[in-house]
C-alpha cells in the first residue's frame, strides 16, 4: 500500500523533482530528501517521529547549474550529512546545514553517496560509471572501477545503477549496473557477481535498498516492479507495483522496516511515497 508523504507542505509540493531519499538507519525516523527545479536545488529534512508533515530546508543550492544528486547521513549523527553533486563537488555538514563545506571536486557528475552504520568513516561514492571509497570521511578517495568491473559478465554493460553498504560490515558493499548485481566484502579489494532472476530478460534496475536492521533483506527495483531477497541476494521473490511510472531511488524505515520510501519518477515531476511489504 502506497501513501504520500507530506502531501500538504509546501516545500515540497513545489520542489519539482525528488532525486534523492535516504533514512537515519537507527530508528530515530530522520529522512533527508534532496530536489531540483528550475532555478536551483537543495536538500530538506524531514523528523518522521516528530511531525512526518513538518519539512525543513538545510541545504540551497548557490548555483543553479549544480544539482543536488546524493545524500548519505552518517548513521552517527543524522547532524553530519554528506552530499553530491551535477558538477562533482562532494559537500558536507556537521552540523544540521547551518554551514557546508566543500570536501573534494571530481571531473563528472557526482550519482550516488553511500555510508555504513558500522564505521562513518567509510563512504562509497559513483559517478556514471566510476566507483570511488574513502575510509576519512570523504575527506579522500581511492579509485576501484577496474576491480569492480572484473567481476561483471562479459559485454555487461558498465553503467552504475545503485550503491548501498551492509549496515553491519563496512566492508561489505553492492553495486548494481542495469541487468547485473555485483558484491564486495572486503572494501573493493575483490568482487563477485550475484545472478538476478535468469526468466527476466527485461531488468533494467534503477536503484537498490537494504534493510538496516536485517542486511539479509534486499531490494532492487526495474521499472514497475520490485525484487525482494531475504537471504544476501541468493534468491529473489518478485512483485509488481501498481503503477505506471518508473520507481526510482529506495530506502528502507529503520524505525519499521516494513516500510519502504521510494521515488517514483512520473511524466512531469516526482513523488515521495511509502510501501509497506
Amino acid at each position: 500500500m502506497w501513501h504520500r508523504v507530506a502531501p500538504e507542505n509546501e516545500l515540497l509540493a513545489n520542489r519539482g523533482n525528488l532525486t534523492r531519499i535516504t533514512a537515519q538507519t537507527n530508528g530515530d525516523g530522520i529522512v533527508y530528501v534532496s530536489y531540483a527545479r528550475e532555478g536551483g536545488s537543495g536538500v530538506l529534512r524531514i523528523d518522521t517521529h516528530a511531525d512526518p508533515e513538518a519539512v525543513e530546508r538545510v541545504y540551497v543550492g548557490s548555483n543553479a547549474q549544480d544539482t543536488v544528486t546524493a545524500v548519505a547521513i552518517d548513521q552517527n549523527d543524522s547532524n553530519t550529512v554528506t552530499i553530491g553533486t551535477s558538477k562533482g563537488a562532494i559537500i558536507q555538514t556537521t552540523n544540521r546545514g547551518q554551514t557546508w563545506r566543500t570536501l573534494q571536486f571530481f571531473e563528472k557528475p557526482i550519482f550516488n553517496l553511500a555510508t555504513s552504520n558500522r564505521d562513518s568513516r567509510a563512504l562509497y561514492m559513483h559517478t556514471q560509471d566510476q566507483l570511488y571509497k574513502s575510509f576519512d570521511r570523504g575527506t579522500t578517495w581511492d579509485h576501484i572501477t577496474p576491480i569492480f568491473r572484473s567481476a561483471l559478465p562479459r559485454n555487461a554493460k558498465t553503467e552504475i545503477r545503485g550503491l548501498i553498504t551492509d549496515p553491519s560490515d563496512s566492508l561489505t558493499v553492492y553495486v548494481a549496473t542495469p541487468t547485473s548485481l555485483v558484491r564486495t566484502k572486503n572494501g573493493g579489494n575483490s568482487w563477485e557477481f550475484l545472478p538476478l532472476p535468469s526468466s527476466r530478460s527485461d531488468i533494467s534496475i534503477t536503484s537498490l535498498a537494504i534493510q538496516p536492521t536485517d542486511p539479509r533483506v534486499i531490494y532492487v527495483s526495474s521499472g514497475s516492479t520490485m525484487y525482494k531477497s531475504v537471504d544476501s541476494a541468493a534468491t529473489w521473490h518478485i512483485f509488481p507495483i501498481e503503477t505506471s511510472s518508473i520507481i526510482g531511488n529506495l530506502t528502507v524505515s529503520a524505525s519499521n522496516p516494513a516500510v519502504l520510501y521510494a521515488t517514483i519518477k512520473q511524466p512531469e515531476k516526482k513523488s515521495t511515497f511509502s510501501i509497506g511489504r
